[in-house]
This record gives structure tokens, sequence and C-alpha cells, in this order.
């Protein structure tokens, strides 16, 4: 992550009475700027799966600040209902981090389990909703034929990921 100024991350809304709020997501953000940084070496250290969980995991809390950073600006623009999908999201990333902290395997195979339906069904749908260039359809036929897994994969809620990390009384 690249290390920026206080001042590019910083900000602030006009609403004196939002200026406690916001000064608090900042601090938040900084110190998930610095968890971020020093990851890197742990992540680089590949033992067997180990460093695949903390990849994920570092890309969960990297998408978290991008998305408390679009919250602060969602409500600097008024655009509240935004913000609130934006806030929902961080909560979500959450549950997966702490999932990860809980059992890190499990969670890993949910991921790649999740992408695998994900992929697969939009694959799908592709084939029976429009045409596609015989270059694009070639490469989508192929892909779907080397994983095979990706019928049987399940789709992952966030509710089920609350739940599956003990934290299910967080989802609401």
């Amino acid at each position: 992550i690249p290390q920026r100024t206080m001042k590019e991350r910083k900000i602030m809304p006009d609403d004196r009475n939002l200026a406690p709020w916001f000064s608090l997501a900042n601090k938040l953000l900084d110190i998930g700027y610095e968890i971020a940084a020093s990851a890197g070496p742990e992540v680089q250290r590949n033992d067997d799966h180990a460093g695949d969980i903390r990849l994920m995991a570092v890309s969960l809390i990297a998408r978290s600040l991008s998305n408390l950073r679009g919250v602060l600006a969602m409500v600097v623009a008024k655009r509240l209902v935004e913000a609130r999908v934006l806030a929902r999201c961080i909560l979500e990333n959450q549950f997966w981090l702490v999932g990860f902290t809980n059992e890190p395997d499990k969670f890993r195979q949910l991921i790649i389990d999740d992408d695998l339906n994900r992929r697969g069904s939009k694959g799908r749908t592709l084939f029976e909703t429009g045409e596609m260039p015989d270059d694009v359809e070639k490469k989508l036929r192929g892909w779907m034929r080397d994983n095979k897994g990706w019928k049987t994969s399940k789709s992952v809620t966030p509710k089920q990921i609350a739940r599956d990390a003990q934290i299910g009384d967080a989802y609401v």
C-alpha cells in the first residue's frame, strides 16, 4: 500500500457536529494503513496456505479502508444511503476477518468456493442470455470445463459468514 501523507488521507465535513466522528474515522484510517503496510513481509512468506490467508485478510482490510474513505466522501456529499451501504460492507468484511482469525482454512475455502460459484453462474448466465464473440465463448467454455467444481461450490451470504465466524449477533 503506497504511503500517503496525512493531509491526503483526511476527509472532513462542513458540519461541525460531524467533526468528532470524522476525526475518529480519520484516526482509524491511519491505523488501518499502518496495519496493512506492516503486513507486507508476512504476506510474502508463503507457508502452505497461510500466505493465501494473510493476503486475503490484508485485502479485506484494504477494501474496508477504501469503503471507509467512501463513507466519509458520501457523508460530505450528503449521500447517506450510499454511505450506509458502504458502512455495511465494512461490517461484512469484519465477519470475514473474524472468521479468518478463528478458522482460517475453513474461511479460505469458503472464499474459493464462493468465487468459483459466482464465476460459473455468470458464465452460465452469459450462455443463456446473450451472444458473445467466438474467442470469448471458447475461453469461457474452457474455464468451465477446467473448473467443474463451480457446479457444486456454494455461494455464501454475509449472514452465513457472521454465523460461521461465531458473531451472528452482529448481523442485523
